[in-house]
């Protein structure tokens, strides 16, 4: 049997609804939701010892991947976020993206080097209609987006013959907001004045206005309909061979307490950023929504119970009687 674990960045639980994602609302009436899961954390670093140990400090030794590859699991992570190579304790095979995509940040290198001669900014013209003539935008994506990951996914198991884990973590949600449909609602040089203004007042440089929050929160609702589409596409074509979770690291927040992102600032952990989405499906996975709460704890024993693997780990609870049939 095969675990697909899927973290999607900085996707709040409001947003897991038939408006903003569809796919994923259907195909969850087939599993277990659960209503109010709460994340121990308000960004990746704290909230991934929560979901991979079950517990608030990550544990190189004692982990989901690792005890999963002891019973013979093959384990992988596919990701393209920096940070999760902080977690790979366990994976047989860490597939990075972002450093696949852009060579170890030679990309990044080249480009500072031509600022710095100036020959970067004295090309912007020629770039640009380089740009339009194989049409893309100007933008620098810090991250691979979720067709690109799930491609990914598919080819790893596709090669898998054995029964294997899989995190993968889409990151599409997350900031910069730089969404494929934007033109009907805004132009790029819009899109790229508010994420800038999202800099700034994580920095306290400036105060978003109302009417910009509402553009902000149409970018992220784009990007969360985006991945919607080719999630759900995923998990159509996984389903019957795998048990699937579906969680967030963390919410983000659109001006609630005069925030944005995922900055919890003086007000600490609120509900925007800790309230997430938690989906179980697969076979004998009851149909039903769970309105009592869970945590991110319960993700790491709860898997370990469907594989039929009796070990404690952490602090959370193993929801297997709650959630099979």
């Amino acid at each position: 049997m095969n675990f697909i674990l899927f973290i999607c960045d900085a996707l709040r639980y409001d947003r897991v609804t038939e408006k903003y994602m569809p796919g994923l609302t259907e195909l969850s009436k087939q599993g277990t939701i659960f209503k109010f899961c709460l994340i121990g954390g308000g960004n990746t670093l704290q909230s991934m010892p929560y979901i991979l140990c079950s517990k608030k400090i990550y544990d190189e030794e004692e982990n989901l991947a690792k005890i999963l590859k002891s019973e013979g699991y093959s384990t992988a992570m596919i990701h393209s976020n920096l940070l999760l190579n902080k977690f790979k304790s366990g994976f047989d095979l860490e597939i990075d993206l972002y450093l696949k995509t852009f060579a170890g940040g030679q990309k990044k290198a080249i480009r500072q080097s031509l600022k710095k001669t100036g020959i970067w900014q004295k090309s912007r013209g020629v770039r640009k209609l380089i740009r339009k003539a194989i049409g893309k935008e100007e933008r620098d994506i810090p991250y691979r987006r979720a067709e690109n990951i799930l491609e990914e996914a598919r080819s790893f198991i596709d090669s898998e013959k054995e029964s294997s884990f899989i995190l993968i973590q889409l990151m599409d949600p997350h900031i910069p907001y730089l969404p494929l449909n934007y033109k009907p609602f805004t132009n790029w040089k819009r899109v790229d004045e508010l994420n800038k203004k999202i800099l700034d007042s994580i920095q306290g440089k400036t105060n978003i206005t109302e009417n910009e929050s509402k553009e902000i929160e149409c970018l992220y609702d784009e990007e969360v309909r985006y991945m919607d589409v080719h999630l759900t596409k995923f998990l159509k074509e996984q389903m019957n061979n795998s048990v699937i979770v579906i969680t967030s690291d963390h919410g983000d927040e659109f001006g609630e307490y005069g925030f944005y992102s995922h900055c919890p600032g003086k007000h600490g952990l609120i509900p925007q950023l800790i309230h997430v989405p938690l989906i179980f499906l697969g076979d004998n996975i009851k149909s039903q929504v769970i309105e009592s709460y869970a945590s991110s704890l319960d993700i790491a024993p709860t898997i370990l119970g469907l594989a039929g693997i009796d070990r404690k780990l952490g602090y959370g609870r193993n929801l297997k009687e709650l959630i099979c049939e």
